[in-house]
């Protein structure tokens, strides 16, 4: 006799298909942008590189944060690549993450759909199966992306795992063990990233209000291995900063895109912002040019400790300039759901308006305040000074169960049939939605721009004509900045260590040589005083086209050897 296609069996199924569906996916994204880097990623390498080397005084970095750099230097150590396939390894890594990452978001729902037990009537489990998944799939694919290279995806795994651990303290289910393992996940957080130190606060405080006073012992155990975890890295940071911090990148957010202080090169000239205290050594005022060779380690100094260089500013919380990010933060959310998950509010919106008893889905919504406010909060954080999608990705996720969990509860038996058919159409526009941008290459970035000849991998190509040139590892080299990102410094081993910033457009745009030739003339002994022995620079006339400048094979990149 045949099995009978049961409710669980439904699940399970549906389960193993969005896992193939995703890993496939997620192995095309990877695929697809295996060469690219980005300016965070290449200080994440250098600190991996350096904490493989134990050199734990440069290591020691406040403004990115060491799992992400330990998970990405255990694979280059691990496998060794050439500089050819260094890029590539690191989203291999990325790739596994997003792995890891998904069997977070599996444990989570899990907990979720326990939680729902006996609380979804005649509405089938499968349903909150796959309208999870179908945002999961979306916003890793799209919002944080595996051309990223930052910790965002890894910082969302544990995220998916203590959203796990609040639902199922929040409903009843309260072992010690339980609390323990929570701590440990949120030490583990902020591991991955700073802001998980708030994160972890908001959590225990929404559980506090949850469980009242009869919870305060088992949240000190919690609060116990939260400090088992994050303690050693904060003293480790302490140490070596010489003052107490558990990162530093949230305060100068607040310098950099509040108050308007330069990312790089900041010397002061901003009104209010403070002193710097030890910024780059500005070597030439027209044009702007800076030497940074020490003390700070790194590809790029300047990036590589940005807090080291901009200490001595000062920031300033001002209402209007809260207000202007706000508004600004607000409108970025609207977008970011009404244009790029519209299937999913769409298909809530709907369920909701087809709930015949409000005050049920009212109740239903209260019910799932804790996961409602733990998936809120960063979106309000950020909102204040800085939003970026690949912040809030697992966010979007935890609030969308949130409200799709209570709108599906509240839903009376005779609307079952409805609310199959929305959510399947719902996962099918959303499965769309990931294919598709899991199939389109990454638009071209700057570097692809500055870089000619539609290369396969253009920032080894750079790497490689400056090796063959006789350049080696450790070697110092110059910048012309503006248009050509350093990724090629990375995988040439070149360590950058002054740079001059022209303020012109790259070769086939329109704008006179002249002045370019003179003011490159006149910070050239500049530049080699620096101790650079070559400098590198996009196609800018007036500059390349001077005697001494030979491109670097067709990369349309240029060196001038001192």
């Amino acid at each position: 006799m045949a099995v009978p296609f049961g409710p669980k069996r439904v699940v399970r199924s549906l389960t193993y298909l969005f896992w193939i569906v995703a890993i496939a996916l997620f192995a095309m994204e990877a695929w697809n942008s295996r060469f690219a880097m980005t300016w965070d990623g290449v200080q994440y390498l250098d600190d991996a590189d350096l904490y493989f080397r134990g050199d734990w005084a440069n290591a020691a970095n406040s403004q990115w944060s060491p799992m992400y750099a330990w998970v990405v230097g255990a694979f280059l150590h691990l496998l060794h690549p050439s500089p050819y396939w260094q890029f590539p390894v690191v989203h291999l890594a990325n790739f596994c993450i997003a792995i890891f990452s998904m069997a977070a978001f599996q444990f989570f729902l899990s907990c979720l759909l326990r939680s729902m037990r006996g609380r979804l009537g005649s509405i089938p489990e499968w349903t909150v199966v796959v309208l999870g998944f179908s945002a999961f799939l979306y916003t890793t694919l799209d919002f944080t992306n595996l051309s990223v290279v930052t910790p965002d995806l890894l910082m969302h795994a544990f995220v998916y795992f203590v959203a796990g651990y609040l639902v199922r303290i929040a409903a009843g289910e309260r072992r010690s063990l339980d609390f323990f393992v929570l701590g440990l996940l949120l030490g583990l957080g902020y591991l991955a990233k700073a802001p998980f130190f708030f994160y972890s606060f908001v959590c225990l405080g929404i559980l506090l209000l949850v469980l009242k006073r009869q919870g305060v012992a088992k949240l000190a155990i919690a609060f116990a291995a939260f400090v088992l975890i994050a303690g050693p890295y904060i003293a480790f940071l302490s140490h070596y900063k010489h003052r107490l911090t558990y990162g530093d990148s949230g305060r100068y957010n607040v310098v950099w895109m509040l108050n308007g202080v330069p990312y790089y090169h900041w010397q002061g000239k901003q009104a209010g912002s403070g002193t710097p205290l030890h910024p780059t050594r500005q070597i030439s005022t027209d044009p702007p040019a800076y030497e940074f060779a020490t003390p700070v380690a790194g590809t790029y100094p300047p990036w590589f400790d940005p807090i080291y260089w901009n200490e001595g500013a000062v920031p300033h919380y001002r209402l209007g300039e809260l207000a202007r990010a706000a508004v600004g933060g607000v409108k970025l959310y609207e977008y970011w759901v009404h244009r790029r998950q519209l299937a999913l509010l769409a298909g809530l919106l709907v369920l909701m308006l087809a709930v015949p008893q409000k005050a049920v889905l009212a109740r239903r919504l209260i019910e799932n305040s804790p996961l409602l406010a733990f998936g809120l909060f960063p979106f309000a954080m950020y909102a204040l000074v800085h939003q970026d999608s690949r912040f809030l990705s697992s966010f979007f996720v935890l609030v969308w169960m949130a409200l799709f969990a209570a709108t599906l509860e509240a839903q009376p038996a005779i609307l079952t049939g409805v609310v199959r058919s929305v959510v399947i159409v719902v996962g099918a526009l959303m499965l769309v939605e990931s294919i598709t941008t899991a199939a389109t290459p990454e638009a071209r970035g700057p570097q692809d721009v500055a870089i000619t000849g539609n290369l396969p991998n253009p920032d080894w190509e750079v790497a490689h004509q400056l090796n063959l040139a006789g350049i080696k590892a450790g070697d110092p080299v110059a910048i012309v900045g503006n248009h050509l990102p350093y990724f090629w410094a990375r995988l040439a081993g070149a360590r950058i260590v002054s740079e001059v910033l022209l303020e012109d457009p790259p070769c086939g745009g329109q704008g006179c040589p002249e002045p370019m030739t003179a003011r490159w003339l006149k910070v050239k002994d500049a530049l080699a005083a620096t101790g650079a022995k070559v400098v590198v620079s996009p196609c800018i006339h007036g500059v390349v086209d001077q005697a001494g400048w030979v491109q670097l094979g067709t990369t349309g990149v240029f060196a001038y050897r001192f």
